[in-house]
Order: structure tokens, then C-alpha cells, then sequence
């Protein structure tokens, strides 16, 4: 044992590790490569207030030298800083919810103490030189090569990745396992985002600053005293990608361009690059309506019209008429002028040339404006008024979601017909509008037996306009009958179809047969999309209607199968495909929850299933709420940890169960036992942590009998492309518990 301890200590005198002591006493160390990292900050760097700063003490560092309690105050800092988020860090460390109760009661029973124990005097160790209590080295911790590495309970950890952690006064910006000092962009803090300079949280700054996140994607924020301000909106003065400019930001996210923002008593607008264009003239446009823009600025003394040519998709004139610098929104009408040069007859919309361009309208149809001669066909590419159109246009009311069409003969609405209008429809078939007055009659629904271009057949309508692939009645006689993609009844289709309510929305889905809805049809309708199809559709149907309001779990028959059946919105889905029986869901049925595949709960299913991202234990197809222990997860020596029948991937810590047999305190590392079979493991392998203390792990379990010193070496791939890192681990064990440790990378 002398010889191996002797050894041990020779390794760490030759490369003395400078541990859990802060950033500032150490600057001495740090090569002239690493100034950055001293504690001698300008003052906008500074983060520390005087209180903190007097609390910080710098720990002297010498072979004999142990960490002292003053270097835990390191990571103190001002308000302006993230706070440590400790509750998860202590639940990680404490497994267990009632930690000292549940050591007590575990004492009474009849299996070793996990707690600190007396040596005997026949296997007394020796402390280690420059040791040091495993449960003091979490957080940011310098290690021999430099480096300030994220520990947890005296081991390296890439928890932290991503994430800003404090030491030395300062919070730092942490990347796989150690602080990235060439790291410039933004590091989190629970929902908080940090700007980070240097590998250091920029405390002192406030302004626009760019950067690259964990994932190396660019980003822009408004920063307040170093932290991404969600309340900042507005207009600010900075550079990115080396342009100066006012940038427009909202909830301290860089704001989106095209837009006009109010910044110190002024509207001002904001370009595609979210920077105020002072090259622009023209119209903005915000919440507030449009506006006439000059050199970048609301001019709200204009009163005129602008004109030119909209470019972007397709060659569009364009007119804008303003007073006092917004958009004349009570234009509206059709007036004899001039658009570019071009003098006609042109209709205006809310102060613009109406064109489909401006209304974001299908350019197939025009809109109606009026005069005091009529009303008037718009063409939807000119804005002007066309005198040789006969056919459909259509326009919108205020109030309403749907569009009104009417009839345009010669240019120019006949309110006096009455009748039928054919036109080609979406499929580009003859389709046919019922006009009354001039206009589609909305009060027109349903199916009518008309002649239509010698052609007499039932044709579905929907606001007096052609519908398709619908449900509709005959007025006539209350009958209700499927409208095909054709626009008329189809009397060959048997299956399930759909009829919308008065907004458009589906509103039902109905049996039928033979073109016929089958009021008399009660049962399951079995739906193929095709000859070649492994999947099928049920539905649910009583008297000729699909029951959409049923869902859940249901014993029924379905193709001679009798099963619980999982049915939702009155329909039941099934496969014959074998990944649909590999796959399960879970559906709550009189107070259980039920584990489901191929829409069939899965009675001898035993296993994990995932409910809104939390894993269940199910046993025997239904999950076991008061399973807490462990399930054997391979068969390979694999367990599973199972608390109240939920799975945490992320819980790691001892835990005292049975475990093949045998009760003991075990390690689980995220949610996993490993225990193998076998008697080959002689010196510990991993070590875990609970609120007593860091324990001695042998394959699995927490080895008790333990004592000795151990070294376990762990390789670490801090970055692509980097060669892996090597540390090595010593530990002093006496009865399990480990006393002193040695933390050194193998350099």
C-alpha cells in the first residue's frame, strides 16, 4: 500500500493541480497568452460590488495547502448577475427527497452505514497530499493545465455546455467541459441569455451585440448590462456586420425590416436589413396604416400622390394619394386621371390604385368599384376600368370573411339579371353561378336539377356558386346528396363525405351510398384509399352520421377482432404493417392509463412508453404508477430505475433498492443501473455522490468494504478536430467513502 500511495503522490507533486481557488489569486499562474483571465478588470468589466469584492479572498496555494472556506465565495457577484440555479444541482446531489430521514431508518436496518465512517487501525490510509473534499469541487474548477474546468461532485461534466457558471468574481461561458475564453456570443442561465466576450459575461456593456450560440448560428440582441433585454423595443444606434446604423429591435430580438417605428418623437423607416433606410422615399406601412416616407422619415406635412411600378413579381402600376403624410384611406371609387402618363378610367381603394398586386388577390379576378355612373369592373393587372369584360368579379364587404361575386356585362355590373352564369371552375370544368340582381345569390343551397348548356344534371351549389366534394340537401324534398370535384351529384360514390358549416369549415362527415347520405346505416364503415393499401380507416357511424364526439377506448369487433380499440373522433386506424405493433401510445381509459398500438391496447406489452415527454413503466399493457425500483431494461445487466412509474433519463445519484436480487444502495446514472453477473470486479470503476458523501461504486453498487487508494483515468473530447483529453482521477477510500481526492490532466 506505501509503495502505491508513493507513487500516487509523486504523480500529483509533479503536476500540482491549482484547485477551486478564484480567478483572481491565480493570475500570477496564468501565462502572458491568458491575461484576459486576471482579475484586473476595467471598471465597465467589473461585476463585483464592494461587498462581494470584500468577501472574495484570494487562497494562497503551496503543497500543504488545503482550499479554504473563503474560495466557495467566488462565485458570489452583483445583482446585474445570473443567479446559480443551486436546486437542481442539490437534487442531483441528494437523490433522495428526505436524505437524512431516509439514513436514518436505513441505519436500523441491518446493512452498512453510507456515512462517514472510522478507519480501522489495520487499513488507516494516509491523506493525500494537496487532496481535497470530492464535494467541494463543483463549479468551475483550474486544474494543472490551466484550464478551469465544469466539475460535479469531483468529476469533469459537460452539463454545463452552452451555459455561463461563475468563479472569480465573474460568470464565464462554458463549452463541452472547461470555459472557452476565445468565445465571443451568448451563453444561457436558466431562460436568460448572457453576452459573453473573451469567454466572459460582458456585465458592463449595454448596446447591440452579435454573436454565435452553442449551435454556431449568428445572432443579434439588445443587451443590457451584459443580459439579452426581452423588455427592449425600439430603435438603437450600433454596428453589425460592421455597418453603423439604427437598428430596430423588438423584445430585444433585431426587429423585422419593412416596417415604420416611432423612435424620439419621430416615425421613421425601417429597411430589409432592419436598419433605418435614410436612402427611402416612398410608403411605409405599420399597425397604425401607411404612410408617406421621405429620406426615411414620416413627412406628416405631404399632402400628394405618389406613383411608379411595382417590380417584384410581375410589372404592376401603382398610385398612392396622402394627406398629411398617411395614406388617404376614404378614396375609394372609380375617377377619370392619370396613372404614369396613361390617362383612363382607374378604380382606388382606400387611397390606392386597385390592383392585384395591392390586395394580394388572385389575378384571375377583378374587383367592383363605383361612380356616380354605375359600378365598374377593375382589371386586376392595370387598375384600370375594362369595357369589354363579361363574366364574374367579385369584392369583399366590411364585416364579412367570404367574397361576394357579381355579374359584369360590357365593363359594368347588371343589377338587372337574373338566371344562370357558367364559368370555369378551379378544376377547370363549366361550373355554373346562380345570379340574382346581378349578384350570386348567397341564399342559393343545395342541389338543383338544371340545363345548363344542353346538359341537364343535379348541381351542387354553396352561396348561390358551384360547390364540390360535398354533402348537400335537395330543398325539394330534405334528401342530402354528395356533390363530386365535378360540381354535380355523384350517384356512383359510396363512402364517407363532409359537409362545412357557414364559414367553410368542416362540420360533419355522413355515410353514403350511392350518392345518398343512408340515414338507415348504423356500424363500422371500413374506408381502403386503394386496392394496393395495407391501412384502413373505421368510422363509427350511427344513422348515417360519423360520431366524431366519441374518443377513447372502447371494446368492440372490428373485422372479427374483438379488442379494446382505441377510437378517435369516431374513426379507429389500423396497418397491417408490423412497425405499427413495435410502436406505442398511451390513452386514458376509468382511471388508468393504457398502453396502445395499431389502435389496440397492448395487453401483454411490458415496457416504456412516452406521454408528453415524460417515459411511464407499463406492465401488462397499463402503466404501474407504484412501481419504484428497478426493471432489468436488456438483459444484458441494464436496469432501469423506475420512481412511481415514471423514468428520468436525467436522475443520477445512489438509490437503495433490490436489484437481482440483492438489496443494497446502488449508483443509477441517468436512470440506469449497470450490474453484470459475475465476480470479476475488484477496485471501484465509477464513483457516486449523495448528500453524505462520494462513495466507491464496484459494479453498480456502493462498495463499503473498500479502502485503498484508487486512480481512474477518463477521457474527454472537448471539441472536433481536438485530440481527446486525458484526466485522471486518485481517490483516498476508507470503508467506501472517499476522503481526499487528486484531480490531474494527463499532459
Amino acid at each position: 500500500m506505501k509503495k502505491r500511495l508513493t507513487k500516487v503522490l509523486a504523480l500529483g507533486l509533479t503536476a500540482v493541480m491549482i484547485i477551486g481557488t478564484p480567478l483572481s489569486a491565480v493570475a500570477a499562474e496564468i501565462t502572458p497568452t491568458d491575461v484576459s483571465v486576471t482579475s484586473e478588470a476595467t471598471e465597465d468589466e467589473q461585476a463585483v460590488t464592494d461587498e462581494t469584492a470584500e468577501k472574495t479572498t484570494a487562497c494562497e496555494n503551496s503543497d500543504n495547502t488545503e482550499q479554504t472556506d473563503d474560495a466557495a465565495d467566488v462565485a458570489e457577484a452583483q445583482e446585474a448577475q445570473p443567479e446559480e440555479n443551486t436546486a437542481a444541482a442539490e437534487n442531483e446531489a441528494d437523490p433522495d427527497a428526505d436524505s437524512e430521514e431516509n439514513f436514518a431508518d436505513v441505519q436500523n436496518e441491518a446493512q452498512p452505514e453510507i456515512a462517514a465512517q472510522t478507519a480501522d487501525d489495520g487499513i488507516a490510509v494516509m491523506a493525500l497530499s494537496n487532496g481535497y473534499n470530492p464535494m467541494d469541487l463543483n463549479g468551475l474548477v483550474q486544474l494543472n493545465d490551466g484550464n478551469w474546468y465544469y466539475m460535479e461532485n469531483g468529476e469533469v461534466s459537460d452539463n454545463a455546455d452552452g451555459t455561463v457558471k461563475p468563479a472569480g468574481g465573474s460568470w464565464w461561458y462554458v463549452r463541452n467541459y472547461k470555459i472557452d475564453f476565445s468565445y465571443n456570443g451568448f451563453g444561457t442561465n436558466g431562460d436568460q441569455k448572457w453576452y459573453v466576450e473573451n469567454g466572459q459575461v460582458q456585465f458592463g456593456y449595454t448596446g447591440i451585440a452579435s454573436g454565435y450560440n452553442k449551435y454556431g448560428t449568428k445572432e443579434t440582441y439588445y443587451v443590457t448590462n451584459g443580459r439579452v433585454d426581452k423588455d427592449f423595443t425600439g430603435i438603437c444606434y450600433g454596428t453589425i456586420d460592421g455597418v453603423d446604423g439604427w437598428y430596430n429591435f423588438r423584445e430585444g430580438c433585431l426587429g423585422y425590416g419593412w416596417d415604420v417605428v416611432e423612435y424620439n418623437g419621430a416615425w421613421w423607416y425601417v429597411g430589409d436589413n432592419s436598419r433605418i433606410d435614410f436612402s427611402y422615399t416612398g410608403i411605409g406601412y405599420n399597425e397604425a396604416g401607411s404612410w408617406y416616407i421621405r429620406n426615411g422619415q414620416v413627412d406628416f406635412s405631404y399632402t400628394g400622390m405618389i406613383e411608379g411600378w411595382h417590380t417584384d413579381d410581375f410589372r404592376c402600376p401603382y398610385q398612392y394619394y396622402f394627406v398629411n403624410g398617411k395614406l388617404n384611406e376614404g378614396l375609394n371609387g372609380v375617377f377619370y386621371t392619370t396613372v404614369n402618363g396613361v390617362l383612363g378610367w382607374y378604380g382606388y381603394s382606400q387611397g390606392a390604385l386597385a390592383t392585384a398586386w395591392e390586395s394580394g388577390d388572385d389575378e384571375r379576378y377583378g374587383t367592383v368599384l363605383s361612380n356616380g355612373s354605375g359600378w365598374w369592373y377593375i382589371d386586376p393587372r392595370t387598375g384600370m376600368v375594362d369595357f369589354s369584360y363579361t363574366g364574374l368579379a367579385r369584392n369583399e364587404f366590411p364585416g364579412d370573411d367570404w367574397y361576394h361575386y357579381w355579374y359584369v356585362e360590357n365593363g359594368q355590373i347588371n343589377f338587372n339579371y337574373n338566371g344562370f352564369v357558367t364559368y370555369t371552375s378551379r378544376y377547370n370544368e363549366p361550373a355554373v353561378c346562380y345570379i340574382t340582381g346581378g349578384q350570386a345569390d348567397a341564399n342559393v343551397n343545395g342541389v338543383y336539377q338544371l340545363n345548363v348548356n344542353g346538359k341537364t344534371d343535379w348541381y351542387g351549389f354553396w352561396r348561390g356558386m358551384t360547390d364540390y366534394n360535398e354533402v348537400q340537401m335537395n330543398p325539394n324534398d330534405g334528401s342530402w346528396w354528395y356533390v363530386g370535384n365535378d360540381g354535380v351529384i355523384d350517384f356512383s360514390y359510396t363512402g364517407i363525405a363532409y359537409r362545412h358549416d357557414q364559414e367553410g369549415y368542416s362540420l360533419d362527415s355522413w355515410y353514403v351510398k350511392n350518392g345518398r347520405v343512408d340515414f338507415s346505416y348504423n356500424g363500422w364503415y371500413k374506408y381502403v384509399s386503394d386496392s394496393y393499401s395495407s391501412s384502413y380507416t373505421y368510422y363509427y357511424v350511427e344513422n348515417g352520421r360519423v360520431r366524431s364526439d366519441i374518443s377513447g377506448l372502447i371494446q368492440t369487433t372490428i373485422d372479427g377482432k374483438n379488442a379494446w380499440w382505441n377510437i378517435e373522433d369516431g374513426k379507429i386506424y389500423t396497418t397491417e404493417y408490423e412497425y405499427a405493433y413495435q410502436n406505442h401510445k398511451l390513452v386514458y381509459y376509468n382511471g388508468d392509463w393504457w398502453a396502445v398500438s395499431n389502435s389496440q391496447v397492448d395487453f401483454g406489452y411490458t415496457g416504456f412508453v412516452y406521454y408528453d415527454d415524460v417515459c411511464w413503466y407499463v406492465e401488462n399493457g397499463r402503466v404501474n404508477f407504484t412501481k419504484t425500483g428497478f426493471v432489468d431494461f436488456d438483459g444484458y445487466g441494464a436496469y432501469e430505475y423506475i420512481q412511481n412509474g415514471q423514468h428520468d433519463s436525467d436522475f443520477n445519484g445512489l438509490v437503495y433498492a433490490e436489484l437481482g436480487g440483492k438489496t443494497s444502495w446502488w449508483q443509477v446514472q441517468h436512470g440506469r443501473c449497470y450490474h453484470y453477473d459475475g465476480t470479476w470486479y475488484y477496485e471501484p470503476g465509477n464513483y457516486a455522490a449523495n448528500a453524505s458523501g462520494l462513495w466507491a461504486i464496484i459494479n453498480g453498487e456502493a462498495a463499503f468494504n473498500v479502502n485503498g487508494v484508487y486512480t481512474v483515468s477518463r477521457g474527454y473530447d472537448m471539441d472536433m478536430g481536438v485530440p481527446s483529453t486525458t484526466i485522471n482521477y486518485t481517490y483516498e477510500v476508507v470503508n467506501g467513502l472517499v476522503t481526499d481526492m487528486q484531480v490531474v490532466v494527463q499532459q
